[in-house]
């Protein structure tokens, strides 16, 4: 399945590599993320990504109701990928004062080998939540509040959601899964 890359060029993400931001995934892209997902060793260790995006089938059906935007070179290769979807939380016990109802945009990142370290994901999350803020899918959300979940131990994950404004609200060691929210509006 094809999609049609738009383009949108800032003059913050434009670096030594000649990166940008494009919407939506091309076929070749999609072979880049099956790619990644079987054969990068921190992405294997830290999402279950292998499984998301086991094959194109498996990464179509996910591409569904999501928002994608990705970091790309001059040759449309694959440097990193963020979604945005509307999904609910996972029904679980939550602290009393927390209300999962009101959260209801699910979000991912990821920065593949040869992009990492340089401080991309900062503005790929910058960049893709601005152009996402654009959509009817986020105009359409009554609750504007983003979640995820993550590997308990994907320290480096962890320090840069925290960064981008994510705060924990519950960790679950069976599971070995953080879940951290963030307001969006």
């Amino acid at each position: 399945m094809s999609r049609k890359i738009i383009f949108c060029i800032s003059p913050d993400i434009i670096t030594e590599m000649n990166l940008k931001i494009s919407e939506g995934l091309i076929s070749s892209q999609i072979q880049d993320l099956i790619y990644y997902s079987h054969n990068d060793e921190l992405i294997k260790r830290t999402t279950t990504d292998k499984e998301r995006f086991r094959d194109e089938e498996t990464v179509n059906t996910w591409l569904k109701n999501r928002k994608i935007y990705t970091l790309v070179d001059t040759s449309s290769k694959l440097f990193g990928i963020i979604w945005f979807g509307e999904k609910e939380m996972p029904d679980t016990d939550y602290p009393k004062e927390f209300n999962p109802k009101q959260y209801e945009i699910t979000f991912g990142i990821r920065i593949y080998e040869g992009a990492r370290g340089k401080g991309f994901s900062n503005k790929l999350f910058e960049e893709g939540y601005s152009l996402f803020k654009q959509t009817e899918d986020y105009k359409n959300v009554e609750n504007k509040k983003i979640w995820l979940s993550t590997n308990i131990d994907n320290q480096i994950a962890i320090s840069l959601y925290k960064k981008l404004g994510f705060e924990e609200v519950l960790r679950d060691l069976m599971k070995n899964k953080l879940i951290m929210v963030r307001s969006l509006s």
